[in-house]
């Protein structure tokens, strides 16, 4: 579960950085978030096939959600086992 637990808490730190716009390039934000510049690239194409709207501004260099556009994750993840 703390495993879980852990990617729970990287998503959520990826959405906040995409919130306020300072992700840094790919490599810089995947470096912040602990995974490969692949991973993230694999993170955010599921975010978008889940209908977000998350895009790349070179001026600001920096990944971010279009406006209107929010992420929520909900923590912590619990799990009743049946009787």
């Amino acid at each position: 579960m703390m495993r879980i637990n852990q990617q729970v808490d990287r998503l959520k730190f990826l959405v906040k950085l995409l919130q306020e716009e300072r992700t840094g390039a790919a490599g810089k934000f995947a470096n912040r978030i602990g995974v490969s510049r692949s991973k993230l690239f694999e993170i955010l194409e599921e975010l978008k096939g889940a209908g977000a709207q998350i895009e790349y501004n070179r001026r600001r260099n920096s990944y971010y959600l279009k406006d209107g556009c929010s992420i929520r994750i909900n923590q912590p993840i619990e799990i009743e086992a049946a009787s």
